[in-house]
């Protein structure tokens, strides 16, 4: 980020927003033991299959995945959104 858009503003408060998906291209990403990449409301259960057999939590994304499936299909499409209304009863 170029920080010189903010000289002269000296005295200022400056408050900067970053929203959920701000981690989405970070560095760490590629360094992590997960080929994810940090979910998004609607792409989170596909992002969870490429979860790597290897790592520990594998056994309980592969028991959501499971639910997940047998709740709403093989589709993975499913946002988070419409996983938490529909499995609450009101879809």
């Amino acid at each position: 980020m170029n920080f010189k858009v903010w000289n002269g503003l000296a005295g200022r408060k400056t408050l900067v927003v970053l929203g959920a998906g701000a981690s989405r291209g970070a560095s760490f990403v590629q360094d992590s033991h997960y080929e994810a990449r940090p979910p998004l409301d609607h792409d989170f259960f596909s992002e969870m299959q490429r979860i790597k057999q290897s790592s520990g939590d594998k056994e309980n994304v592969d028991g959501l995945l499971q639910f997940v499936r047998k709740e709403f299909g093989f589709n993975l499409t499913l946002s988070m959104e419409q996983f938490f209304f529909s499995s609450r009863g009101y879809g």
